[in-house]
């Protein structure tokens, strides 16, 4: 039979955890600053597409590049990944980097931050692109049910992901 080790009366006991009125009230402010941003990041990205569209620079930038198809889709996603990712990169080093060293959370230099967001970038391009040519390829060869084979795929490609 196992001793138990002597307990610390100076520990925190399970169930009697104090919790830190300055430390509560400070997650409070940066859940409702990372809302806040959150909400701001999601406007500035919608406003951008509806001005892209209505303005008609979507078409004009898709008349500008003489490609095949699939090498039209490719750049024109390209290009859109990126004017995205720069239109928010102040919003994201803000968000991703200053306020969470403001509240203690990181303390990442910002290279080391910056390389971490580069590389999730690449990650998050080479998806989107195949997803983007993936769906586009699923239009040309199923019409009528594009939208279901592209769900089944959604969701192959979750669950793998969540397994990994």
């Amino acid at each position: 039979m196992e001793e138990e080790a002597p307990k610390d009366a100076s520990a925190p006991q399970p169930g009697n955890a104090e919790l830190d009125p300055e430390r509560q009230r400070k997650a409070r402010e940066y859940a409702r600053i990372s809302r806040r941003l959150f909400f701001i990041d999601l406007g500035i990205g919608l406003a951008a597409l509806l001005l892209l569209w209505l303005a008609g620079l979507s078409a004009d930038l898709r008349g500008a590049l003489h490609l095949p198809r699939p090498a039209l889709i490719a750049a024109y996603t390209t290009a859109l990944m990126a004017g995205y990712g720069l239109l928010l990169s102040p919003l994201a080093i803000y968000s991703g980097y200053v306020l969470p060293r403001r509240y203690g959370l990181s303390v990442q230099s910002f290279g080391g931050w910056l390389f971490d967001v580069i590389k999730g970038g690449a990650i998050s391009f080479l998806l989107g692109l195949g997803a983007v040519e993936g769906i586009y390829w699923l239009l040309q060869r199923q019409p009528t049910l594009w939208w279901l084979w592209a769900a089944i795929a959604a969701f192959a490609v979750s669950v793998l992901l969540a397994n990994l």
